[in-house]
C-alpha cells in the first residue's frame, strides 16, 4: 500500500520453517518437478532446509515445500519464487500491465530491488521483472498480480479485516508507519496445536485493498524458549528478567519449570537447559 515493491533475488536458498512436534516429515521439489520432491525428516520442532539448486538452469524457478501432521496429511504446498543465479545480482529490469515499451531498470544492493509504483493509479495491476547478474545472465521474466493502493500522503489509516479457519471476522485499526508497513498482533494462543488458515483483507480510507489467505501452524513452545523466537538462548534469560524485574510481556513462555508460578526458580530452571544444551 506504499510507495514501492521490494523484490529479493537469491544466488542460494535457504528455508527456515516452524513445525509441530520432533520427527516431523517434510518434502520439497522445484518448478514442476514434484515427482523428484527430495523428503526428509526434522531432526527438532523447526525445519532447516538447505536445498541444492546447483543442478537448475541459471533463470528463475520456484521452490515447493510441504510439511506432515501428525495425522499423516501433507500441508498446502508453499510455494516461492527465486532466481539462480551465477554472479551476483547487479541490475533488474520490469515494466507494468502491457506497457511493455515502458521497461525500467533499477539497480540492485544485496539482492534487493526497489520498483516505484508511483506512476500507477489505484487499481490491480500486473508487474513483469527479470533480473541481470555481473556475468551477464538474464533471468525469465516472471509476472505478478498486485494491488496499487492510496499512497501515504492519500490514506492515513488501514483496515484490517481477518477470520481464522472460517470463524467470525475481526477487524482492528491501524495508522501507516513512517516504512510504510502496519504490524498485525494476532492472538493464537486459544488455538490448538496444528495447522489452521488464516484470511486477511487489508482496506484503507477509500475501501481499497487487497486480501491474503496462508496457512499457518501453531506450535507449543520450546522448554525455556521465553521470547518465543523458536531458539533457546541468552535472549530468553534477558526476556525473563524483564518479566520478573519489569512486568514485561513475552511471546513465549515464563514459566520454565512449569508449576504454574514465575519466580527465580525458572531463571535456575532456565540456567538449567542452556548448561545442557
Amino acid at each position: 500500500m506504499g510507495k514501492r515493491i521490494i523484490l529479493w533475488l537469491l544466488p542460494a536458498l535457504l528455508v527456515s520453517l516452524i513445525a509441530q512436534s520432533a520427527g516431523y516429515d517434510y518434502r520439497y521439489w522445484f518448478d514442476q518437478d514434484e515427482d523428484n520432491a527430495v523428503y526428509g525428516t526434522m531432526p527438532g520442532r523447526r525445519i532447516h532446509v538447505e536445498a541444492d539448486a546447483g543442478a537448475l538452469s541459471p533463470s528463475l524457478h520456484t521452490f515447493n515445500i510441504q510439511v506432515k501432521d501428525s495425522e499423516g496429511s501433507w500441508s498446502a504446498p508453499r510455494t516461492s519464487w527465486f532466481a539462480r543465479m551465477t554472479g551476483d545480482l547487479e541490475r533488474a529490469f520490469y515494466w507494468f500491465d502491457n506497457d511493455t515499451l515502458m521497461r525500467h531498470e533499477s539497480s540492485a544492493l544485496q539482492g534487493r530491488v526497489e520498483i516505484d509504483v508511483t506512476s500507477l493509479a489505484e487499481g490491480v495491476h500486473t508487474l513483469h521483472y527479470a533480473a541481470m547478474t555481473t556475468d551477464g545472465t538474464l533471468t525469465g521474466v516472471v509476472t505478478r498480480w498486485f494491488v496499487r493502493g492510496p499512497l501515504v500522503e492519500e490514506a492515513t489509516s488501514l483496515r484490517c479485516l481477518w477470520s481464522i479457519d472460517g470463524g467470525d471476522t475481526h477487524v482492528d485499526s491501524y495508522s501507516i508507519a513512517d516504512d510504510n508497513h502496519i504490524h498485525l498482533d494476532i492472538d493464537v494462543k486459544g488455538l490448538s496445536l496444528g495447522r489452521h488458515y488464516i484470511t486477511l483483507v487489508v482496506l484503507d480510507d477509500n475501501d481499497c485493498g487487497a486480501s491474503v489467505s496462508t496457512y499457518f501452524l501453531v506450535v507449543e513452545p520450546e522448554p525455556g524458549d521465553v521470547n518465543g523466537d523458536g531458539f533457546v538462548n541468552g535472549a530468553d534469560v534477558t526476556a525473563l528478567y524483564g518479566v520478573l524485574l519489569d512486568d514485561n510481556t513475552v511471546e513465549g513462555d515464563p514459566d520454565v519449570n512449569g508449576d504454574g508460578v514465575i519466580n527465580g526458580a525458572d531463571v535456575t530452571a532456565l540456567y538449567s537447559i542452556l548448561l545442557s544444551q
